[in-house]
């Protein structure tokens, strides 16, 4: 509103007509102060959010209501405790090492004496040795690992010359990668070292330089991607597995492809999607399959498309787009995490402000959670019991919220920080109260937050993915590390076992043995002792040559055709253009064709007039 007017103007005006002139105004005053108010707010949490240290920001995410109200507890809890005596802290256990461990003695006492006098005149004599035992590395120790497979030579006849393959065959379990120059287990270890410890290829090089080995990444990657081909059916199995769980947890985070199906992509931005798929068989087991897959955008049909077909209950952030999920067969929860998100900044500001009240509230969501899990663990409830008196409880404490949120609203304006923080719960309420329904499920999606996590680290060492076949690879080993991790087994143990495995495996029924419950862990310890039992050979003296010639690109054919067609295609393009051009030209002689016997024509008529000779016999 904005009032303009001259002194005369104002001079002619009656009583009524100032006093509406003043209220005019006095309203147009009380708004930009309500604005100046706003951005003064804004301004302040955006400095404070820019200079907040890193470390305090991470506390603030898992979970973010419990660390907020920590501050007011501990307080409480610093006034009643009573120090009765002083306790003596006990050097935690790092690790034990079993008694075969290697040990090298470096004897220090090799010229003391047995005695000794000190600057003040003391005299020692020596008694007992002082031993102290260290933790000592080795840099990575390689052995030969001589694997032996059955060969056949033709008997009845000889194949036709030239075609040596069919004399001799070798009976492989899978040739690509029996025949590479790596051993599963160092194939793991690339695989691990890259998408668990966040080191790119070309560190890992460099590292094996250090050692003397000259592998180049070109042939780590190849290494990778013959793995990647060999475990596509697992890829499927894990894709079939989590349609079949209670709970699937959601989140994504941006990845850079550069070519995309052999071409340069018009968009290098897709998306690193993860799926977690959780089953809780018992108190004592829970069983959960990270599943991470490439998306070309999160449009609404993409994202709906990763369920299709699934009947349950569906946890995302708080992304519209995962609004359009429907709630008949697919039940979809919304995070309270993200909701009290805008709560958090206000409380980083004003730390008595009155967002704290209500992640306080919230706070008791998380509460009930833990102290009702626990009573699950311990056999106090049963999964109905649990899920009765978790519903029953949380619908007050929600009571209680949206009583105070209504109450916070009507004292807050809608474009201010707080009324944003204050809508965000009034948006997604009907799914925000969804995770009692569902017994796997907490209050927050902060399981498929933690899962994408490493990647959202890895990708700051090595930035994009150069081919969409290189990204779907990349998915698949995320899958396999982050799924280990969540089962409780060793990243690299459970890599290196379904490398083994995988060859093997000719049914459905094999591959499932690939599983992180079903893994045999009888054969992990054979496979442990076998790399252990590895011993010189006495009687070799010639060093032992590994060549990568056998390492061939499986992508090979593929590209080699790919590039055969679009060269085909290229001079497909080119006699087209070319025929176009010749019709073009065969069109315009027929067009200069046609205006020469016209004029021929209109030559013969004057011709006949005049008794002349024809155009035709001249032309």
């Amino acid at each position: 509103m904005k009032i303009e007017m001259t002194k005369e103007q104002y001079l002619a005006m009656n009583e009524d007509q100032r006093l509406n002139a003043f209220f005019g105004l006095l309203h147009i005053y009380d708004g930009l102060n309500l604005e100046i108010k706003e951005l003064r707010e804004l301004h302040q949490l955006k400095t404070k959010i820019d200079y907040v240290p890193s470390s305090e920001q991470m506390q603030y995410l898992f979970p973010e209501a419990e660390i907020l109200a920590l501050g007011v507890e501990e307080q409480e809890e610093r006034e009643k405790t009573t120090v009765k005596s002083y306790s003596r802290n006990v050097p935690k256990k790092i690790k034990e090492l079993p008694a075969s461990t290697p040990i090298v003695v470096i004897d220090h006492t090799t010229d003391a004496a047995q005695t000794f006098i000190t600057a003040e005149g003391l005299e020692y004599g020596r008694i007992e040795d002082r031993i102290v035992d260290k933790l000592g590395f080795k840099p990575a120790e390689f052995y030969v690992e001589r694997h032996i497979y059955a060969k056949y030579a033709l008997v009845s006849h000889e194949a036709e010359k030239g075609d040596k393959e069919k004399n001799i065959i070798t009976k492989w379990d899978h040739k690509d990668t029996d025949c590479m120059m790596a051993s599963m287990g160092t194939v793991a270890h690339v695989i691990v070292s890259k998408y668990d410890d966040q080191l790119p290829l070309y560190r890992q090089e460099e590292m094996f330089k250090r050692i003397d080995l000259d592998i180049t990444r070109q042939t780590l990657s190849l290494w990778l991607m013959k793995c990647f081909f060999l475990l596509k059916p697992l890829a499927e199995l894990l894709r079939k597995w989590i349609l079949l769980a209670p709970l699937i947890n959601q989140d994504e985070s941006p990845l850079q492809i550069l070519n995309f199906d052999g071409e340069p992509t018009a968009s290098n931005t897709y998306f690193m999607f993860v799926q977690v798929g959780t089953h809780i068989v018992s108190s004592q087991e829970d069983r959960r399959i990270m599943l991470f897959t490439i998306l070309e955008n999160r449009q609404k049909a993409t994202l709906l498309a990763q369920t299709e077909g699934y009947d349950g209950f569906v946890c995302t952030d708080g992304l519209k787009n995962y609004n359009a999920l429907p709630n008949n067969k697919k039940i979809h929860i919304s995070c309270w995490v993200h909701a009290v998100r805008g709560l958090k900044q206000i409380v980083k500001v004003h730390k008595k402000a009155q967002a704290k009240e209500l992640i306080l509230i919230v706070n008791k969501l998380y509460k009930l959670e833990d102290k009702l899990r626990d009573s699950y663990a311990k056999g106090l409830l049963t999964k109905d019991e649990f899920n009765t008196e978790r519903q029953e409880k949380a619908d007050v404490i929600f009571a209680e919220l949206k009583s105070a949120l209504e109450i916070a609203r009507k004292k807050n304006t809608p474009s201010s920080t707080m009324g944003k923080a204050i809508n965000y719960f009034f948006t997604y309420w009907d799914t925000l109260i969804n995770y009692p329904k569902c017994f796997e499920s907490s209050p927050d999606n902060n399981i498929a937050e933690g899962a994408i996590r490493p990647f959202v680290i890895g990708k700051k060492n090595w930035l994009f993915s150069n081919t969409d076949t290189g990204a779907h690879a990349s998915a698949l080993f995320y899958s396999l590390i982050e799924t280990a991790k969540a089962n409780g087994l060793n990243p690299y143990d459970y890599v290196w076992y379904i490398l083994t495995k995988a060859p093997l495996c000719k049914t459905e029924e094999d591959w499932d043995r690939l599983l992180p419950w079903n893994m045999d862990a009888d054969e992990m310890r054979k496979m442990h002792d076998t790399r252990n039992s590895a011993a010189p050979d006495p009687n070799r003296t010639a060093p032992y040559i590994f060549r990568g010639a056998k390492d061939r690109d499986p992508l090979k054919e593929d590209k080699l055709a790919a590039i055969k067609v679009r060269k085909e295609a290229k001079e497909i393009a080119r006699a087209l253009k070319k025929a176009e051009k010749k019709n073009a030209m065969v069109a315009k002689f027929d067009k200069i064709k046609k205006k020469i016997e016209k004029a021929d024509r209109a030559r013969d008529k004057v011709a006949a007039r005049y008794g002349l000779k024809p155009a035709s016999s001249t032309s």
